[in-house]
């Protein structure tokens, strides 16, 4: 009888299975390792998406800012009072007066367009093309409009 009762207990003992082997350590590793990876790559590549993003948000911001900066001189200033308030590197060439200047990381080049033969140019409509560069000289927003100059 008691040697009965042992073999039991040998035999409850032989069949336990409540501890792991290794290769079940090993292959939980592997799925958890994978799982991490994958959503690692994931959120890298969603950052550097949501960093490029808000570049060009910046870049348009600083864009329509100008342009409706210049809108207002064009209603309220005369044509040469206005380039004279728009801050920056200014040059003149062919016609165009080129104003740099810059705002944060980015470079600002605003080109107003004065020289074509139409007859609404002569009456004082202007071309203006504001473009926006970031730090490494790459265009990140450009905006363009005519706006008519009454002064």
């Amino acid at each position: 009888m008691i040697i009965s009762l042992l073999n039991k207990y040998k035999m409850s003992l032989l069949n336990n299975e409540r501890g792991l082997t290794l290769a079940e350590i090993l292959a939980s590793i592997l799925i958890l390792s994978i799982i991490v990876v994958t959503f690692t790559t994931f959120f890298i590549n969603s950052a550097k998406s949501t960093s490029a993003s808000n570049d060009i948000t910046d870049a348009t911001y600083l864009a329509q800012t100008q342009m409706e900066e210049i809108y207002h001189m064009s209603a309220e200033l005369s044509f040469s009072e206005a380039i004279d308030r728009i801050s920056g590197e200014r040059s003149k060439m062919n016609g165009k007066y080129v104003i740099k200047n810059t705002s944060g990381d980015f470079q600002i080049k605003i080109t107003i367009a004065t020289n074509n033969e139409s007859s609404l140019q002569a009456n004082g409509l202007k071309e203006i093309l504001v473009q926006v560069y970031n730090s490494s000289n790459k265009l990140e927003a450009q905006m363009e409009s005519k706006y008519l100059w009454e002064n």
